[in-house]
């Protein structure tokens, strides 16, 4: 619901006001990101549902993840090393990601993969809004990964 009141008040403010440049880019970003955020919330919900043991090494994405939360945080106010900080996060959670996919080929359930799966994604959602923070602040398009 947060998501369409977003996208609702940008897509009012390009409307009324024409933006350019920096304007545009905020606004156009911003329904992207508010679009991010939804998901990384589906996805925690999804988590949330399932119960299912996971491997003792899953458990190191949580830091990652919420170090990413925190980059992000920051991303509004400064941009400045944030795409090489987002990589190295992502390319963690990636890493761990594959490991738990081995382990988990061997005996666990299907519903522990579905949550690696979703965790891996919300770091690459993350990474996404990043790079969104970037375009606004230095107008230029980055791939973050």
């Amino acid at each position: 619901m947060l998501d369409t009141d977003m996208n609702f008040a940008c897509t009012a403010f390009i409307a009324m006001f024409q933006p350019v440049a920096r304007d545009l880019r905020f606004a156009l970003s911003m329904i992207r990101i508010s679009s991010s955020y939804e998901r990384i919330a589906d996805l925690a919900q999804e988590i949330a549902l399932y119960e299912c043991r996971m491997p003792e090494s899953f458990f190191e994405t949580e830091k990652y993840l919420m170090e990413m939360f925190d980059i992000v945080k920051s991303g509004y106010k400064k941009t400045e090393g944030l795409r090489e900080k987002l990589i190295e996060l992502d390319t963690r959670i990636d890493d761990i990601y594959v490991e738990i996919m081995e382990i988990i080929e061997q005996d666990y359930h299907v519903d522990a993969v579905l949550i690696a799966r979703h965790v891996e994604r919300i770091g690459d959602l993350l990474a996404k809004i990043g790079a969104w923070l970037i375009f606004i602040n230095e107008g230029r398009r980055v791939w973050v990964k």
